[in-house]
Parts: structure tokens; C-alpha cells; sequence
């Protein structure tokens, strides 16, 4: 896929190869990348089907979800991840370009009704796209008190010459404003998928562009955007999620003998969502967190 931290597979037999590596290393999820198109000036190599069935399931037999990176993903593409049975489908499909529209989407692929009966869950990562083009844009993204604490000062020098160079960037103003326009579509799209009755879990895609790790509540807002309501908006985020990684056993809802893994936010989400912004105390497997305390230490410069 072009990342340093990929791993080529050229046949089944080292796609299954790959796979023990992985697991022994103690992997508890398998990802995949079927995008075939061309990237960033770099050229992918499309996974062959039957090296998609090899590694799905020698993962699956090892009790490992497999996960397919479809971000750009052609029709055949989306096709060749869904018949190799993998778990889910990670990010939104179509062309990759910067100022332009997707030409793909999971509803005009055909492939929807394959999708429901695998049971295969679409996290459709939609605040990765707001992070990437039009993030700066947004002062709840790059105005977050809470960055203080989630950022290193260097992060923070970064984030600060970022927005700099937004202000008087006319490419990136433009990527911006089609951004939102691939938004609009993709916020349609997840109301049709959820409508159809597709499985959907959030996942951010932290680390990329305004994309911050902890700020999960953007994807839960998106989705709520898209047609799901706050509470199935929340679940996508811990129930479905726990689901699909399979920890629903022992996590994602609160119940007795579950771990306990409690967020306690000021206000009620069920009727303003933004309110899971505003934290007040994580609990952690019973372990409780101040989050206020957190920020005065990093205030004080301590950090700890």
C-alpha cells in the first residue's frame, strides 16, 4: 500500500504466511488494502482474490476479524474485499481526487445486498475527510482546549503553522470547499446505507490531517448527520464496534460483569451530541480519570 509499515503479499500461501506472523506477534485484527488505483503518485497492486480468501481465512480460523481498507476503491475492488468475506469494509470508496466527487459509493455498487447478507459492517471514517480538507475551517476541531492534553507542544507548534498556512493557501481553501461538497454525498450515503439496514461502526481515522486522536465525538456527530439518531449515532461507537471487534462479550454496553469502561460528559447526548465533547470523567475498567485534573497537570507543565 506504499506505508512503511505494510506488508507485500504476493500469493495465498504467503498471504497465509503473513497472517501467523501477525498472530503470533499478537495481532488481534487483520487489515487488508484492496484499493487498486493509483495513489498519490504511487502505484498499488490490486490483492488478487484468492490471496483475499487465503488471508481471510487463515484469520478467521485464528478467531481474527479482517478489516479492508477501500478508501478509493473501485466497484471490483469493493467486490473483491466483500467475496473474501471480510468483516468490514474501513473508509468511503470512489475516486481519489482532491477537488473532485467520488465515482463510486457502497449504494451504487450493487454490492449493498452481498454486504447485508455477509453481515459486513461499513466504518465509514467520515471525520478523516473533514480532518484532511476542511478541518482547519472549523474552530471545534483546531480551537479544542483539550488539544493541551492530547498534543505535545511540537504538535502543537505544528498545528498552529498548519492553520497558518490554511488562512493563505488558495489550493487548500479549494480542496476545502470540495471537501464539503464530497461531505454532503457522503452524509446521503450513510442515510441510505442506514436506511437499507447496513451494519455501521465509527472509527476516526486518527492521526491524519485535523483527524485528532480522542475526538471520536466528530464521527459520532457525522453519523448523526447522516440520518441516525444520537443514541444509534453512540451505539455505532460502542456496541457496533465492540461487535465487530468481538469484545462484545466483555465490553461496549454497560452492563453487570462487563468491564467497566464509563464516559461521563456535562449535559445529556441524546439530545445535543456535542456534549460528549465536554468530559468531565472517564472511567477505565473501573479506574476513574478526572479529566479536569489532567488538564491543570499539563498546564503546569508536568504532563503526568
Amino acid at each position: 500500500y506504499g506505508a512503511p509499515y505494510a506488508i507485500e503479499v504476493a500469493s495465498p500461501e504467503e498471504g497465509r504466511q503473513r497472517v501467523e506472523e501477525l498472530a503470533l506477534d499478537g495481532a488481534e485484527v487483520i487489515k487488508i488494502a484492496v484499493t487498486s488505483r493509483t495513489l498519490k503518485k504511487a502505484a498499488i497492486p490490486s490483492l488478487a482474490p484468492e490471496v483475499v480468501r487465503a488471508i481471510v481465512d487463515d484469520a478467521h480460523e485464528r478467531g481474527l476479524p479482517v478489516a479492508a481498507h477501500v478508501a478509493a476503491a473501485t466497484e471490483a475492488d469493493l467486490r473483491n474485499a466483500i467475496t473474501g468475506g471480510v468483516d468490514s469494509l474501513e473508509h468511503m470508496p470512489g475516486s481519489w481526487d482532491p477537488l473532485g466527487v467520488p465515482d463510486t459509493l457502497y449504494s451504487t455498487s450493487g454490492l449493498v445486498p452481498e454486504i447485508l447478507a455477509r453481515h459486513i459492517t461499513i466504518v465509514p471514517t467520515l471525520s478523516v475527510e473533514v480532518g484532511e480538507t476542511y478541518g482547519p475551517t472549523i474552530p471545534e476541531l483546531s480551537g479544542d482546549p483539550s488539544l493541551r492534553v492530547r498534543l505535545t507542544p511540537k504538535q502543537r507548534e505544528v498545528l498552529a503553522s498548519n492553520l497558518e498556512d490554511f488562512a493563505h493557501n488558495s489550493k487548500r481553501q479549494a480542496m476545502a470547499e470540495a471537501g464539503r461538497r464530497r461531505m454532503r454525498i457522503f452524509l446521503e450515503e450513510i442515510g441510505r446505507l442506514h436506511a437499507a439496514g447496513v451494519r455501521l461502526a465509527a472509527g476516526s481515522d486518527a492521526g491524519s490531517g485535523f483527524t485528532f486522536h480522542g475526538n471520536l465525538h466528530t464521527e459520532i456527530e457525522l453519523l448523526s448527520q447522516g440520518g441516525l439518531t444520537p443514541l444509534e449515532a453512540i451505539r455505532c461507537a460502542t456496541q457496533e464496534s465492540a461487535r465487530l471487534l468481538g469484545v462484545l462479550e466483555d465490553q461496549g454496553t454497560v452492563e453487570v460483569g462487563k468491564r467497566a469502561d464509563l464516559l461521563l460528559v456535562r449535559g445529556d447526548p441524546l439530545k445535543d451530541l456535542r456534549v460528549l465533547r465536554a468530559v468531565d470523567r472517564v472511567v477505565i475498567a473501573g479506574r476513574v480519570v478526572e479529566v479536569q485534573r489532567l488538564v491543570n497537570q499539563v498546564k503546569k507543565g508536568t504532563g503526568k
